[in-house]
């Protein structure tokens, strides 16, 4: 009989390794893209660009952010700087990623505002105005 040593061929740890560094890059993706920051900011983006495309010139949309302002709170981020409107694009970001961005289709000027009519609580302000320019 040969004598048989616990010896793991080279392939086999390659193939290990490779396997291990895969599911975890696999692990972190999931991990990221279900986290909540992420879906918040998803969701917040695409329900201002659907009210701006719904709106007319002259509309005042209010829109209740308490939980994307819970969010920018415990990111230590200013729900001032939250909110970014330019090229029928509006970006949401609360953390020190890159936040979510999501265009809509009405050409119109867009002036937005944060208040805080009660403790805990947040209102994203977006006035709706023709677009005078070119």
């Amino acid at each position: 009989m040969m004598n048989k040593r616990g010896n793991v061929p080279l392939e086999e740890v390659i193939f290990v390794l490779v396997n291990l560094v895969f599911f975890s890059m696999l692990f972190f993706f999931v991990y990221n893209t279900s986290h909540s920051i992420f879906l918040t900011e998803r969701l917040y983006a695409k329900e201002i660009a659907l009210s701006i495309d719904s709106a007319k010139p002259g509309t005042q949309i209010n829109i209740d952010i308490s939980d994307l302002y819970k969010v920018a709170s415990k990111n230590n981020f200013d729900i001032n700087n939250a909110f970014y409107f330019k090229d029928n694009l509006v970006s949401v970001k609360v953390s020190q990623g890159e936040g979510y961005s999501y265009y809509y289709f009405t050409d119109y000027n867009i002036d937005s505002a944060v208040s805080f009519p009660e403790e805990g609580k947040a209102v994203l302000n977006i006035r709706v105005s023709e677009n005078n320019g070119a």
